[in-house]
């Protein structure tokens, strides 16, 4: 992954891209405390990667709701058809055994 640093006073910028869009984790020091840009640089970053991280869980967990829910219409689906071939078969046994007793041949 590509990054971007930005130092802005005592903020680092950390910026990457996911799916087409910019991602930007942020690290502010406070002020009583000792500014390390290093250090910083290491937070915004990982906050970068946690973001992306949560995009892709969003992304893929969306993605896999509706396969299931066109899995499920592929089931009904499938059992609607399972069930009408089957009744269909029947009523074909069922009706060439009316014309046996006819002595007719289908």
């Amino acid at each position: 992954m590509r990054y971007k640093f930005e130092r802005k006073g005592n903020t680092i910028y950390c910026t990457s891209h996911y799916a087409g869009k910019a991602v930007v984790g942020k690290a502010s020091c406070s002020p009583e405390d000792k500014f390390d840009e290093e250090y910083g640089k290491h937070i915004a970053q990982l906050r970068c990667d946690l973001k992306i991280a949560e995009k892709r869980i969003k992304l893929h967990a969306d993605a896999i709701d509706s396969c299931e829910m066109a899995m499920g219409a592929i089931v009904r689906n499938f059992n609607k058809h399972s069930e009408v071939l089957s009744a269909t078969c029947d009523e074909e046994k069922r009706l060439k055994e009316k014309l046996k007793k006819y002595n007719v041949h289908n």
